[in-house]
């Protein structure tokens, strides 16, 4: 059950899109929220490190990851969206106010 296509919509086991990043020093845990006004799962995320970078970890085991390269991003506020139909990050917004306020 654990080594399925993620785009089986059959399985019992269902992604819980965890980030993984340089904010949360790579570990599992916290996962994406759906977004109200957009449709997609999004989070909100301070990344202040020499090279800023993440990644969502569909199981939080590594089994899955994407993108399949680090994505990198700039220092500061960043709102990540997520489609979980395609598991495609749609979106990166940067250089945002504290907490992902525009």
């Amino acid at each position: 059950v654990y080594n399925f296509d993620p785009q089986d919509k059959e399985s019992l086991v269902k992604p819980g899109f965890h980030f993984r990043g340089t904010p949360n020093n790579w570990e599992a845990g916290e996962t994406l929220v759906p977004s109200a006004e957009t449709g997609l799962l999004e989070t909100c995320q301070f990344f202040d490190d020499a090279l800023p970078e993440f990644k969502i970890d569909l199981y939080g085991d590594w089994s899955w990851a994407f993108p399949l390269a680090n994505q990198v991003v700039n220092n500061g506020w960043a709102r990540i969206l997520v489609d979980p139909e395609t598991f495609r990050v749609v979106r990166i917004e940067e250089n945002l106010k504290e907490n992902c306020a525009k």
